[in-house]
């Protein structure tokens, strides 16, 4: 039965003198259902709420004894006017098969307590009925039934007291009740991230040497600990990390920490002072490249080079040095093959959102005549991370630029086993217990006089071929 309904038929059993003035309520905080509330209102405001999320956790075994400490603790819950939200659900569900002599004999005190507003309930039973011992909930819906008929005298229960003033917080102790030691260490784990997570503070601690090293729980606060470990000039680096950290939010993020301690180890190759950048976006981004490019550009850089100081690549963060004085990336140290001044023209275009080695392979396949479509392709395959064989790699790109209407989704299973039939050593079984490597099936594997048919069937074959494999019991001494 859904709630507007079960709501809708406990207030019609009300007397006329209460159905306008008692409101009963509930809600849910979505699943479990016991994450939710009830609560009675009179005129508008609530004098009960039903639900035990601001009390402590409470469990019982569930064994006799068990069962036992629950309906105590549950008692106590009670008689503080403490109740779950499925007792409350619960009882209204009881309440409709129930006579008024079942209601006033429940041992329920939600049940007797709704059963002091029900319209069966006439008014001279009303005013035999003995509340003096009652529960307060049972004494302050009979008060207001009442007063709402106008009997009177009313028998002597005591002022109607505020029924939400016991719910602060009751405390139910159980078997998963938590512990003494278990608070201390929560307290010392959130004093301890008080200091990690307020920068500021976490510099000034660092430089000081104020601070243990259990307290650096966070992934920014080790990596400061270890620059200012590893520096030269802590005073510089304190100042330089002051600097950021009074003008942007980079410090805040993990993301940034490494690239900006990067930056500062390479203070010596400075082009301008930290101190004359000014930040012009609230972007973290957009503030990180603006940083780099003001510490290290003369000339333009792409927005893809940011990536050598947040990726920690020492080789790619020189690149960007080079490329920012103006130098050509052809003739940057380290670079893992050769470039056209076509390719290395192109790479600087290659999309923001490429990594540097995918965009070295941007410049390959547009210096081929390619588009974006097979490089987007090509991206997520080996050919963006091994360099190796460039002369092999080349003729593969340039089988795959002449053959545009090849669908893009044969292009990584094609990649896949070229790799495999050339470079991969193949694990033979030549009797049984005894294994053989016998090296790349095709060491001198080559694209010429293939067409994209053969060499799709060869794919489709291959593919096959894994698939019996992975089904076969895979035996071996």
């Amino acid at each position: 039965m859904k709630w507007s309904q079960l709501k809708k038929r406990i207030e019609d059993l009300f007397a006329d003198s209460v159905r306008k003035r008692v409101q009963i309520g509930s809600t849910t905080y979505g699943k479990p259902r016991e994450q939710g509330r009830g609560w009675i209102c009179i005129d508008g405001h609530e004098i009960l709420m039903m639900t035990w999320t601001n009390a402590e956790s409470w469990s019982f075994p569930r064994d006799q004894e068990g069962r036992a400490r629950f309906a105590e603790a549950r008692d106590r819950a009670h008689a503080k006017n403490m109740f779950s939200f499925e007792e409350w659900r619960g009882a209204l569900f009881d309440y409709l098969n129930m006579s008024i002599d079942e209601i006033l004999k429940s041992d329920t005190p939600l049940i007797r307590a709704v059963g002091m507003l029900d319209a069966r309930l006439g008014k001279r039973r009303l005013m035999k009925v003995d509340v003096a011992q009652e529960h307060p909930l049972v004494q302050r819906l009979y008060h207001l039934r009442c007063e709402a008929e106008r009997l009177g005298p009313l028998p002597a229960v005591g002022k109607p007291e505020s029924l939400t003033a016991r719910l602060r917080r009751p405390v139910h102790p159980g078997t998963y009740d938590v512990s003494q030691e278990r608070r201390e260490k929560a307290v010392q784990k959130l004093t301890r991230g008080k200091k990690s997570r307020q920068i500021a503070g976490l510099i000034s601690a660092i430089h000081r040497n104020r601070i243990s090293h259990e307290d650096l729980d966070t992934e920014t606060s080790r990596e400061i600990a270890a620059a200012f470990a590893q520096s030269d000039d802590p005073a510089f680096l304190r100042e330089s990390l002051r600097l950021l950290e009074s003008g942007t939010k980079l410090l805040d993020d993990s993301r940034y920490i490494r690239g900006i301690l990067a930056l500062i180890r390479d203070s010596s190759q400075w082009l301008r002072s930290l101190a004359e950048w000014r930040p012009r976006s609230h972007n973290p981004d957009r503030q990180f490249s603006s940083l780099v490019r003001h510490l290290f550009a003369e000339y333009d850089v792409p927005v893809f080079m940011d990536r050598a100081w947040l990726q920690g690549n020492p080789t790619h963060q020189e690149w960007f040095k080079h490329i920012g004085r103006g130098g050509n990336i052809r003739t940057a140290p380290g670079l893992p093959i050769p470039l056209t001044k076509k390719m290395a023209h192109h790479f600087l275009e290659a999309p923001q959102d490429y990594s540097i080695e995918a965009a070295i392979l941007w410049g390959q396949v547009h210096a081929l005549g390619s588009d974006r479509r097979l490089a987007d392709a090509l991206r997520e395959t080996r050919l963006a991370q091994d360099f190796h064989d460039n002369d092999f790699r080349l003729s593969v790109l340039r089988f795959l630029a002449s053959n545009p209407m090849l669908d893009p989704v044969q292009i990584g299973p094609i990649i896949d086993y070229i790799w495999h039939e050339k470079y991969e050593n193949q694990i033979v079984f030549v009797s049984r217990g005894v294994a053989e490597d016998r090296g790349p099936a095709q060491p001198n594997f080559s694209l010429r006089g293939r067409t994209v048919a053969s060499l799709l069937r060869q794919v489709e074959a291959w593919h096959r071929q894994l698939g019996r494999e992975s089904k076969a019991k895979d035996i071996a001494w």
